[in-house]
């Protein structure tokens, strides 16, 4: 899946793409890692969020040039 959501967003004329992963999801971060993306920052999230199951989780954020 993810390599298809990389040809389409370079199909859409898109140059790089960022994920992002809590610090608990371990798998999450190994994965990214393993598929050419780099961590662009980390930060602790302050409240939690619809897009977020917890404040003061650490929050790694990693880009990849398509």
């Amino acid at each position: 899946m993810l390599h298809t959501a990389e040809a389409m967003a370079r199909e859409l004329g898109f140059s790089r793409m960022i994920v992002s992963t809590a610090d608990i999801q371990r798998a999450a971060f190994r994965f990214y890692t393993k598929s050419g993306f780099k961590r662009a920052r980390s930060e602790i999230a302050e409240a939690m969020t619809v897009k977020q199951a917890g404040g003061s989780l650490l929050r790694h954020y990693f880009e990849k040039a398509l």
